[in-house]
């Protein structure tokens, strides 16, 4: 009896059967970050095309990478505010946020931390956070971002001396929970959600660079003016999150009229 019965069922019934086993969402993060992983190597082998893009168009093409693996991922969508990523299971019964900066000052990366932790995430036990390094030396920059956080050095942020006891209730100082020994491009940091919970929040770099010093890479316009660009980004991010002025006023001064010739007419 019990063959015959076996040998009725369809594909479609052992599908079924399959749904009825309970989300496990710890296995679901493990394998969305494995995707991520694999995500983030394709998108630096074409660095090329993204060396000077703004997050959104970077943060477009990681989810656009995920929905094309089978997740149900999302950009801008509403949490206490417009998350930069957004990930479901198929009966959205877990969600998973990250939010998105471009590393330049490390105070301006933090105020993207800031947007993670003490807006957005609400029930959430797992949240991303990514940095699109696009200048030399990611490694070493994200070192320094793990230092950043896991010391405290946060704190000497002026723009937050006003908020630092909301910052000391969600931020520990050395709570990392996997450690970054240089070799990867990510590390996990715990953080306190606004309900006292403990939320995992796991950060990934991507190194974006490109500056090929080739006869090529020297004579092409375009590449000037990307790299002009970045320049610019980040003396203006400097300027605006730690009070530091151009160290090279003329050279900031070429580089806004390489990257935006416009405003010289």
């Amino acid at each position: 009896m019990s063959n015959n019965i076996l040998s009725n069922i369809t594909l479609a019934d052992l599908a079924a059967l399959a749904n009825l086993k309970p989300f496990d969402e710890d296995l679901f993060v493990e394998n969305l970050y494995a995707d991520i992983n694999k995500a983030i190597k394709n998108i630096e082998k074409t660095a090329d095309k993204y060396y000077s893009d703004d997050e959104d168009k970077i943060t477009n093409l990681l989810v656009l990478f995920l929905k094309g693996v089978g997740y149900n991922a999302s950009e801008q969508t509403k949490s206490n505010g417009s998350v930069d990523i957004t990930v479901q299971d198929r009966e959205q019964s877990f969600t998973w946020l990250a939010e998105a900066k471009r590393g330049n000052s490390y105070n301006g990366v933090f105020e993207g931390m800031l947007q993670l932790v003490t807006r957005y995430i609400t029930d959430e036990k797992y949240a991303g956070f990514f940095i699109y390094h696009q200048k030399l030396d990611s490694s070493g920059y994200f070192k320094n971002w793990f230092s950043y956080l896991s010391s405290g050095d946060y704190e000497k942020y002026n723009a937050i001396s006003t908020r630092l006891d909301e910052c000391r209730f969600h931020f520990k100082k050395n709570p990392i929970t996997k450690a970054f020994t240089g070799n990867e491009c990510f590390f996990d940091y715990d953080i306190v959600s606004k309900k006292g919970k403990p939320v995992k929040v796991r950060n990934f770099i991507l190194s974006l660079h490109y500056n090929p010093a080739d006869k090529s890479g020297r004579d092409n316009k375009s590449l000037k003016v990307g790299q002009a660009k970045l320049y610019v980004n980040e003396v203006c991010d400097k300027w605006l999150h730690e009070q530091e002025t151009p160290k090279d006023l003329e050279k900031f001064m070429n580089c806004l009229n390489t990257a935006f010739p416009d405003l010289f007419v």
